[in-house]
């Protein structure tokens, strides 16, 4: 999105001389792969406008034709492949149609459920956390997910359980409490299996 970005390339021929497509590697950030976006390219001394479609992935060709390698003597030109390269996210994971995503989620959130408000491609969103769920069990935002050709693959959120790195003293004294009423052993099959 936004205005177009020039990059200037020298298009290799991809086999035999008498081969005159050529191909280019082509990187994008995951932002430009799931929006679609254009670039403006400087490929033998041509500028070559490119549309990239939304929801493109790794390992993608596309072709523009007339736009490769020059013979000499004939001016026959064959075609250019861009190989689409996208840039890893620092949150969001591509799985088939699926994005994932850990959750980060407190304590509490887990203990007792709660509505949150989560960050989607799209902007806000509200997900349900069920009570009692544990940490490392998923929750899924259906047609929330990465493009595709009918429409929208899933979200998939993993939860995470995130622990403060200090207790408040009023945080601890419940936690005090809780410890003294607990039933549950978590380690009591643990330590029937774990035996020898």
């Amino acid at each position: 999105s936004g205005f177009p970005k020039n990059n200037d390339f020298r298009a290799n021929s991809s086999r035999a001389s008498m081969n005159l497509d050529a191909s280019i590697n082509l990187k994008i950030t995951f932002s430009e792969a799931f929006e679609g976006t254009e670039r403006v390219l400087s490929v033998n001394e041509d500028r070559v406008q490119i549309k990239i479609p939304r929801g493109i992935r790794s390992g993608a060709k596309l072709r523009v034709k007339g736009k490769g390698n020059i013979q000499p003597g004939t001016g026959k030109r064959g075609d250019l492949y861009l190989i689409i390269e996208v840039e890893s996210h620092q949150i969001w994971e591509l799985e088939g149609n699926v994005l994932r995503a850990e959750l980060p989620v407190s304590f509490d959130e887990i203990a007792l459920g709660a509505e949150v408000i989560v960050m989607t491609p799209d902007g806000e969103a509200q997900l349900s956390i069920p009570s009692g769920i544990k940490p490392g069990q998923s929750l899924r935002l259906k047609n929330k997910g990465w493009p595709i050709k009918n429409g929208r693959g899933d979200l998939i959120f993993t939860l995470k359980l995130d622990l403060p790195k200090e207790w408040d003293p009023k945080e601890l004294e419940l936690i005090n409490q809780l410890y003294k009423i607990r039933i549950n052993d978590p380690r009591k099959d643990w330590v029937q299996s774990a035996r020898l």
